[in-house]
C-alpha cells in the first residue's frame, strides 16, 4: 500500500513538472514574459522533489519500483482529464490535486505508523512549496479575471 501512495506521488510530481515544463513554452499574449517566468521559476522548484522522493522510493523498494513505463502511464492519465484548459487553469488544477495527493499519503503513512521523520520532514516541505505555487497561480487567475471583467484598455 505505502509503494503505491508514494508512486501515485512521484507520478503526480512528475505530470506537475511536465505541465509547467510545457506551460512556459505555451504561454502567450500581453503577460507572456511574467507567465513564462512564472512557469519556469515552477517547473524548477518540482524537479529536486521529485529526485528526492524516487531516491526515498528506490531506497526502499529498489529501483523497479521507479519503472519510467509505468511512471509515464501514471503521468499520461493524470494529464489526459486536463485538455482544453490554459496553462494557468491546468497548473492550478495539478497543484490542488497534487495537495490532495500529499495530504492522502501523510495521513495514510501516520495512520499506518509507516512514517519515518525524513518521509514526515519531506511531505511538509513539499506541501509548504506547493502552496506558495498556488498563491502564485491564485494571483494571476485573479489578474486573468479582473482583466476579463474590465475589458481593453482605452
Amino acid at each position: 500500500m505505502r509503494l503505491e501512495l508514494l508512486q501515485g506521488l512521484l507520478a503526480c510530481l512528475r505530470a506537475v513538472h511536465f505541465s509547467h515544463l510545457s506551460s512556459h513554452w505555451q504561454v502567450q499574449g500581453l503577460p507572456f514574459f511574467g507567465d513564462h517566468r512564472m512557469f519556469i521559476r515552477l517547473y524548477r522548484d518540482v524537479e529536486e522533489e521529485i529526485d528526492t522522493l524516487a531516491e526515498k522510493i528506490v531506497g526502499e523498494f529498489g529501483a523497479s519500483a521507479v519503472d519510467p513505463v509505468v511512471q509515464a502511464a501514471k503521468v499520461s492519465a493524470l494529464l489526459a482529464e486536463l485538455g482544453g484548459m490554459t496553462p494557468v487553469e491546468r497548473a492550478l488544477v495539478l497543484e490542488e490535486r497534487l495537495q490532495v495527493e500529499v495530504k492522502r499519503v501523510y495521513q495514510s503513512c501516520k495512520m499506518q505508523g509507516d512514517m519515518s521523520l525524513g518521509l514526515d520532514d519531506y511531505l511538509m516541505g513539499v506541501a509548504n512549496a506547493h502552496e506558495g505555487a498556488l498563491y502564485l497561480l491564485r494571483q494571476r487567475g485573479r489578474a486573468m479575471s479582473s482583466a476579463m471583467v474590465q475589458g481593453p484598455s482605452d
